[in-house]
């Protein structure tokens, strides 16, 4: 990706949690988030259709981040180790802390987060017998 779209979407992703912390997703209008993250609306248009598209491509991430988290772990079969390098990913993570204290949104992220990764666990055990 382009550094100066990462940037633009990194300052996006800043000012929409930021907005987030005071009001809800559908209440934040494209101008306010445009004006707080210090860019133009067409920039903003010609890479999302509306804030959710924002907060998905968070969400999306968040989950790659534990997903990868799984797939360096699982090999040597520490599963509690597993677990922990995800709940301290999430941890020291400013935005997600703040996505997770969030009225309803922590328990919807989770419940999906951790759909994706048992479906990942479970990919690691089709792929590897158990008695290795």
């Amino acid at each position: 990706m382009d550094k100066r779209v990462e940037k633009t979407k990194e300052k996006l992703h800043t000012a929409l949690i930021e907005l987030m912390e005071k009001q809800p997703l559908y209440s934040i209008a494209v101008s306010r988030l445009c004006k707080k993250a210090g860019i133009n609306r067409n920039t903003f248009y010609s890479h999302y259709e509306n804030t959710a598209d924002i907060l998905e491509e968070i969400i999306t991430y968040y989950e790659k981040m534990a997903i990868k988290t799984i797939q360096e772990t699982a090999p040597g079969r520490d599963f509690e180790q597993m677990l922990k390098e995800i709940c301290l990913m999430m941890y020291n993570d400013k935005n997600l802390r703040v996505l997770m204290t969030l009225d309803d949104f922590g328990a919807r992220y989770l419940a999906r987060a951790t759909k994706k990764c048992n479906e990942q666990i479970v990919e690691i055990f089709r792929q590897s017998p158990l008695s290795q």
